[in-house]
């Protein structure tokens, strides 16, 4: 998968939105593992925030292939613009201690950039940037994601307990 040409053929074919989020999607799990490993409660919150919206973006087609080009077009941007907020979250650091939840997801955000055209300029101004994320507004978005999904998020083992 490290092969930019391989996986430009993979996006021309028409499931290049489930490839991209097939992608971010294991790049966000490896940081909600890491998370729960450092028990970065915060940051995990942060990645279960990002694989909701992820998982909310639904596949499938319209018969109208302009309206079909133009939502897998829309649908394409959000993915993108996620990409871009969750590097830049998961970039921010605490202290002198390296940004972990960024280094383990930096794999799969390095291969999405390339994939999305993002340039080197742009990327590290993405990651440069403070969190442009409102905590009390994204803790409030996660809380009503998962009071939605509730049933879904409460096996066992899927958020950390408190010790």
């Amino acid at each position: 998968m490290h092969q930019k040409e391989q996986i430009t053929e993979l996006l021309e074919c028409p499931q290049e939105l489930t490839l991209v989020k097939i992608v971010l999607l294991a790049g966000l799990e490896k940081v909600i593992a890491n998370c729960l490993d450092r028990q970065s409660v915060v940051k995990l919150k942060i990645a279960e925030f990002f694989r909701l919206e992820v998982e909310a973006i639904t596949e499938g087609s319209d018969s109208d292939e302009s309206l079909s080009a133009e939502l897998a077009s829309l649908k394409m941007d959000k993915l993108k613009d996620i990409l871009k907020k969750a590097a830049c979250a998961f970039h921010q650091k605490s202290g002198l201690f390296t940004a972990k939840s960024y280094q383990v997801a930096k794999p799969y955000f390095e291969v999405l950039r390339e994939l999305f055209g993002i340039s080197d300029v742009e990327w590290k101004g993405i990651l440069a940037h403070e969190a442009n994320l409102d905590c009390e507004e994204l803790s409030l978005q996660f809380y009503n994601k998962y009071m939605a999904n509730k049933d879904d998020m409460a096996s066992p083992g899927h958020l950390p307990t408190r010790p």
